[in-house]
């Protein structure tokens, strides 16, 4: 008994129990570092065209003949200057106001015609020894300027103003970037880091200006290091967005699951502890009857229990020994050994059959093992919790006992609602849900099944892969003598390579291992309709599956057998 607890319960329960515990984990840390890998693009584009249209801004004024020539020209007095930069600086102080990553625009030269202000600056001796007056060029280069990053190039687009030196300096606003970097829901610090490898920006300073050093390294123990490096446009080539979180938070949301499962752990030790105990008590005293009389057997006693007998295998035994026993007496010289070897097998064969049955596994086992969690969530006031295995109670059976090939609407949309239920617990606000059915189509059949993995396909390649909210929108209608069904959601769909992919394994039935729920969907549309039905898959603001299916056809329940 000790070899049948050791090898029937203490193992397999830890074992079990282990690999939840690490699946569970390994699962939600990979969903998180997926979604943080996610957050950390989603900033690194954010930024990126905040650049952009600040270098769109520096390249209108490189290309503008007016400023290069008010900045170049030789003026004979103040007042002429004064008259010209009213006439031309007013057009260009609308620049700063256009873009939010705009702190000032400030124009550097060496004609010492002009009168300098806050808009016009000299080029001075100290000035040209500042680190990033070295590295202008004729086109956009971002650097840091003192308090802030800037945009700086120099002004030498016209050939023929060339009397002066001319350069823009467009300051970024420290508060925009700053804002930018603390918008998004990431679980970390967030970094911009030069293409020297210097931190720039950073959320782990409040209202920071300039943060020097290095963010921590990818090798840094107990630290998560996800970065997008700009490889495209030249002044941003070589900076990174940065992001950095703890393995501890990472994984923080599993600390739960530990209580949960040492519960589990628990009832799964003493429950068939107990069982075990009374169970195998009278089973051992049956045996070691039987066991008194098979050596009484031995020493030449034919003798037969006279207890009583049951109808369980040790029952059974009980009786073919007594069998054994009177035959063995009347045909101890004659067949006795033919007799040994029919009755070895006889117990070989219904040692087979009862390994067969103790190998199946009955599915009613694994609902009365969903609804005990269930009622003990509910017992520990765990509603939302016991909920959700409720509905993935529902959505088991349905699939593991299809009664019939053919279902009401009503009927599978109720598994429908219940796994968008699941799904919404998983991804909390981030899934938001519709689902419009005219009420007139309710009770007519359809087959199976056939809605439930285009919702699956919504939630797992629309809503998580999509970085803000995800939508899905599912409506049912009666159209004349058609039933339509439009599954649609806001995800980033498909491109037209991995469409027409699709399709073709649709229409030549290739052997492909993606899509296996929409192949399968569509090829029994076919079987039960032939060509009556209609079925279409297309990018729409995200991505939609429509098919019709005929009301007449559909709703006969001796259609498709």
């Amino acid at each position: 008994m000790t070899f049948l607890y050791l090898f029937a319960v203490l193992i397999p329960t830890t074992v079990t129990n282990g690999l939840f515990y690490y699946v569970v984990t390994n699962q939600v840390r990979t969903q998180k570092l997926h979604d943080a890998s996610l957050v950390i693009e989603q900033l690194a584009k954010d930024f990126e065209q905040g650049i952009d249209q600040v270098v769109g801004i520096s390249s209108l004024l490189y290309t503008d003949s007016r400023i290069n020539e008010m900045l170049d020209r030789q003026y004979t007095s103040d007042a002429e200057y004064v008259q010209h930069y009213h006439d031309v600086f007013p057009e260009f102080n609308k620049y700063r106001y256009m873009h939010p990553f705009i702190h000032s625009i400030v124009f550097f030269t060496d004609n010492s015609t002009v009168i300098f202000s806050g808009s016009v600056q000299p080029i001075t001796p100290q000035l040209q020894q500042a680190d990033w007056y070295r590295d202008i060029r004729s086109f956009p280069v971002l650097v840091r300027t003192g308090r802030s990053l800037s945009i700086v190039r120099k002004l030498d687009y016209f050939s023929f103003y060339n009397k002066t030196n001319r350069m823009v300096r467009i300051e970024l606003e420290p508060m925009a970037i700053d804002h930018l970097l603390r918008t998004r829901a990431f679980p970390g610090e967030i970094y911009v880091v030069d293409r020297q490898g210097n931190i720039q920006y950073s959320t782990r300073v409040q209202n920071n200006v300039h943060n020097k050093g290095k963010p921590p390294a990818r090798t840094e123990k107990g630290r998560i290091v996800i970065s997008h490096r700009y490889k495209t446009a030249h002044y941003l080539h070589g900076w990174s967005i940065v992001g950095v979180v703890s393995e501890e938070k990472l994984v923080n949301n599993t600390r739960y699951f530990m209580a949960f499962i040492f519960s589990i752990a628990f009832v799964n030790f003493v429950v068939p502890t107990i069982i075990l105990f009374l169970v195998s008590k009278p089973l051992h005293a049956r045996i070691v009857n039987i066991l008194s009389y098979m050596k009484k057997v031995e020493r030449g006693k034919f003798e037969t229990i006279h207890s009583e007998l049951y109808d369980d295998e040790i029952g059974q035994l009980a009786k073919a020994f007594n069998r054994m026993s009177l035959t063995i007496k009347r045909l101890i010289q004659d067949v006795y050994m033919a007799n040994i070897q029919k009755k070895e097998m006889e117990l070989q064969k219904k040692q087979a059959q009862l390994n067969a049955l103790q190998s199946q596994m009955n599915p009613h086992f694994l609902f009365n093992v969903l609804e005990t969690i269930r009622m003990r969530s509910l017992m520990k006031h765990e509603d939302e919790t016991a909920e959700m295995i409720e509905h993935m109670a529902r959505i088991l059976r349905k699939s593991i006992s299809w009664g019939s090939d053919w279902v009401k609407v009503r009927e599978e949309m109720d598994i429908v609602s219940r796994l968008l239920s699941i799904q919404r617990y998983r991804f909390g606000d981030k899934l938001q849900y519709r689902i419009d059915i005219d009420e007139s189509v309710l009770e007519h059949t359809i087959p199976n099944m056939i809605i439930l993995p285009f919702v699956e396909n919504a939630c797992k390649h629309g809503v998580e892969s999509k970085a803000g909210k995800g939508n899905i929108d599912i409506q049912v209608r009666a159209e004349g003598p058609w039933l339509t069904f439009t599954i649609r959601d806001n995800g980033p769909g498909m491109n037209e390579q991995q469409l027409l992919q699709l399709w073709r394994s649709l229409n030549e039935e290739e052997g492909i291992t993606e899509h296996v729920g929409v192949r399968n969907v569509y090829y029994r549309l076919k079987m039960y309709y032939g060509e009556h039905f209609t079925f279409q898959m297309y990018n729409d603001r995200g991505f939609v599956v429509f098919f019709s299916l005929p009301i007449d056809q559909a709703s006969s329940s001796n259609y498709v057998k």
